[in-house]
């Protein structure tokens, strides 16, 4: 990978909404994600290598003794920390979303590296659905050889709002109220690439 040009804007988007059954995408209003710096982002040598905020150093093993690394992190793994993480975090910065959905973070020159990505309330079209599971996410992102220095994330979200209850009709026998399941994919997080600069071949 290429040294990070630190001349770069730096900024990290929450796109949170649902697929349109005849395409396109609709935004969620009242979602209130807040971010979290886990670990700081150098390049030597060509690796991107992480380094974990002090708060958080004691997360640096896994049962099997493996250094987190979150480069070649399975997915099973990255929801397992950033499950865990999400207990214990502070001092995070809040946005919500507005119509488009979008919760913009701009972030300083002096900010890369790994953020925990947390929903932390909901008010307005937001309350209609689940919350979002807390993920990880790199800001700059690695991208074919290159940084993108403006990330754009989309949580995972309900194809449908949470049912809202109604009142059941007691005139008609047996009458009985059906829930229908929301199927969940298994990773927390759809994560689109805007690359903003070319990779070092192409300068």
């Amino acid at each position: 990978m290429p040294e990070i040009d630190e001349n770069q804007d730096l900024s990290l988007t929450v796109n949170f909404g649902v697929d349109k059954d005849t395409g396109g995408r609709s935004g969620i209003d009242g979602a209130e994600f807040t971010i979290y710096k886990i670990a700081g982002l150098k390049v030597n040598g060509g690796s991107a290598d992480y380094t974990l905020e002090k708060d958080y150093q004691k997360h640096v093993v896994y049962e099997d003794d493996r250094d987190v690394t979150f480069n070649g992190m399975t997915v099973e793994e990255s929801a397992k920390l950033a499950s865990e993480l999400a207990g214990e975090v502070k001092n995070g910065t809040k946005m919500t979303t507005g119509a488009d959905g979008d919760a913009v973070f701009k972030l300083s020159r002096d900010d890369a590296g790994m953020y925990l990505v947390v929903e932390t309330a909901k008010t307005g079209t937001a309350a209609k659905y689940e919350t979002a599971s807390p993920f990880l996410v790199s800001a700059p992102l690695a991208s074919d050889g290159a940084w993108t220095y403006n990330v754009v994330v989309q949580p995972k979200t309900p194809s449908k709002p949470l049912p809202t209850p109604s009142k059941v009709s007691t005139n008609v026998a047996g009458n009985t109220a059906l829930w229908a399941g929301i199927a969940l994919a298994a990773a927390a997080v759809c994560v689109i690439a805007k690359a903003t600069q070319k990779s070092e071949e192409g300068r």
